[in-house]
């Protein structure tokens, strides 16, 4: 994500289980470049940190730092 700003990445996202992880990588959460098959139960489960993930995209959302198509 080098040079890039998150708003950027996710200024068109449609997959939310892969906004999830830009966001944690980009946050530190996941290492850079990590691949989200190694961290699904992360997405796919009733988890703390991706239930708090899904809240802060959906907050970004509202406030307009990023765009669900």
């Amino acid at each position: 994500m080098s040079g890039t700003t998150l708003a950027a990445i996710l200024s068109d996202w449609t997959d939310v289980d892969v906004a999830m992880h830009v966001l944690a990588c980009s946050v530190g959460l996941m290492p850079d470049q990590s691949a989200m098959r190694d961290a699904k139960w992360v997405y796919w489960s009733n988890n703390p940190l991706g239930n708090e993930l899904i809240v802060l995209l959906d907050r970004l959302t509202v406030l307009g730092e990023c765009q669900q198509v």
